[in-house]
């Protein structure tokens, strides 16, 4: 049999191999819908009827990529689907949620995310079908990272023991509380409040709170300022002195370091820092009760009657 042409509709065939007077092998070329297989010889055309008909099966939408694939919790992200079949798309979901979508091409379509949480499909619909659901097609929405907006109180003694307030958003899963590097336990009262007694410490130190999500970052909202104690007498030894002044008196008490300095009332003596609690001076004269007052850098010591001094006639 001497056969000239496989036609698929008008279109030849990309090859085709006769077997023998009753089969021939041939391979199909590109169309669509349904089409006769058309056989040529010298002796005649193949007529066309329901045995001869080739159907062009439409491959459903496929993704192979998504780009990025992971987004924040509240959307907005541009994401890239590549693929094939992106050709009449009708729908373009995340999750169940429909998105509006730019077809750029059979091949790419670019959407926004919307809001959402935790591990979607990304589902193309067209009419030859929707893509199904595989790992490229997924897209993760990621927890947003706390953070901390205000703290009140913002400073606190340096010995500890403040209840600060800590405000913020993503107080979820809270897996520690720093000052510092001090860790402290804590409450978490919601997801934008959490509540916590200040640790010891000094300076400027930034509160950081820890989630599942992460941890928030460093602002002046998180700055937690540690106040040095002002100075403190305990004690005056002997609480009395001649008028005419010349006793040497000890000052007890605490936060005398940088002491600049020491009062008997309104008049200011030499005097000589021991330690941090204690202070040696000598009486000038003098009549009645005065106040011994000591001034620091971190403030003047309370009138009180452990500080007072009297002068005997």
């Amino acid at each position: 049999m001497d056969v000239s042409r496989v036609l698929f509709g008008n279109i030849p065939a990309s090859s085709y191999r006769v077997n023998s007077e009753r089969q021939i092998t041939a391979v199909s070329p590109a169309g669509s819908g349904v089409v006769h297989v058309t056989v040529i010889t010298t002796a005649g055309t193949t007529v066309a009827n329901t045995q001869n008909q080739f159907t062009y099966v439409v491959m459903p939408p496929r993704i192979a990529s998504i780009k990025p694939n992971s987004g924040p919790a509240a959307g907005g992200t541009t994401v890239t689907i590549r693929g094939s079949g992106f050709v009449g798309v009708s729908q373009v979901l995340f999750g169940n949620t429909a998105v509006n979508y730019t077809v750029d091409s059979g091949t790419q379509i670019t959407v926004v995310s919307p809001a959402g949480n935790g591990i979607v499909y990304v589902t193309v619909i067209t009419a030859s079908g929707a893509t199904a659901a595989n790992e490229v097609d997924q897209f993760t929405y990621m927890a947003a990272l706390p953070k901390i907006t205000g703290i009140d109180p913002s400073s606190g003694p340096a010995a500890g023991g403040t209840t600060v307030s800590i405000r913020g958003s993503g107080f979820v899963n809270v897996s520690r509380v720093l000052f510092g590097n001090t860790a402290v336990d804590y409450v978490v009262n919601s997801d934008t409040r959490l509540t916590v007694v200040s640790p010891g410490g000094s300076g400027v130190v930034h509160i950081t709170v820890t989630t599942a999500s992460g941890t928030t970052a460093a602002s002046e909202a998180s700055q937690f300022t540690y106040m040095v104690a002002p100075p403190k007498i305990a004690s005056v030894e002997p609480r009395e002195g001649a008028a005419a002044g010349g006793t040497t008196v000890i000052i007890r008490g605490s936060g005398f370091t940088g002491a600049s300095r020491v009062l008997f009332g309104d008049t200011a003596v030499n005097y000589t820092v021991a330690s941090d609690t204690q202070i040696t001076v000598v009486s000038p004269g003098g009549d009645g009760t005065v106040n011994i007052t000591v001034i620091t850098p971190t403030g003047t010591t309370a009138a009180s009657d452990a500080s007072q001094f009297q002068y005997i006639s």
